[in-house]
């Protein structure tokens, strides 16, 4: 597609940009390479908060510093009036529902005397691609290697489109072996050691 003539490309720029996004999207979900954080104020009698826009999954999430464990609400279900149960005191646990929105919830009313500021770890979706200029993965110097996957996706997409299946398919293979090879690369931690203790009760294993 490099006429100067855009009424003779066959794909246009608005079809590449889809295939793109999409394509980073399925990347980042499939490899958790980008993370976030936020915070919220917590607010006397609310249960429950809000996913960001552009959170997909918690890795953690503490309440004035204080680590909290997840669990599921049929757990819940299973040893406490939990949902029934209005009065404040301090939260064990929170779960995450997926319903018409996404939410953060306690298995009590946090006390705000105690917690008021929670903080959340999560893996994010990426900043769409809109401009040439524009970096995939949030510009992310570490992931630059990586950005061919996203050029394999995108060629597969086009020449699926295209009726090129044996050529999609060719670059359908190599997309998902640079995918492969991200998530492994990613996870890569050259200086943890999680069998090695440290000297005295300081205890670094699964920090």
């Amino acid at each position: 597609d490099n006429s100067p003539d855009t009424a003779q490309w066959r794909f246009t720029d608005v079809i590449v940009s889809s295939y793109a996004n999409a394509g980073q999207q399925a990347i980042c979900n499939a490899t958790f390479c980008l993370e976030g954080t936020t915070t919220y104020t917590i607010v006397s009698g609310q249960r429950e908060y809000n996913f960001p826009s552009d959170m997909v999954a918690i890795q953690r999430v503490t309440l004035n510093g204080v680590v909290l464990e997840q669990t599921s609400i049929a757990k819940l279900d299973e040893t406490t009036d939990w949902e029934s149960n209005l009065s404040s005191a301090t939260p064990s646990f929170y779960y995450v529902q997926h319903t018409t929105y996404s939410v953060i919830g306690f298995d009590v009313l946090p006390t705000t005397t105690t917690y008021n500021l929670m903080k959340v770890k999560y893996v994010k979706k990426p900043t769409q691609l809109v401009n040439n200029t524009d970096i995939p993965f949030d510009g992310q110097q570490r992931l630059e290697s990586y950005h061919m996957a996203l050029v394999w996706w995108t060629a597969a997409l086009l020449c699926y489109q295209d009726s090129r299946e044996s050529d999609g398919d060719r670059f359908m293979l190599l997309y998902q072996g640079w995918v492969r090879d991200m998530a492994s690369g990613i996870g890569i931690n050259p200086n943890y050691v999680p069998s090695q203790s440290g000297i005295g009760s300081r205890n670094i294993i699964g920090q």
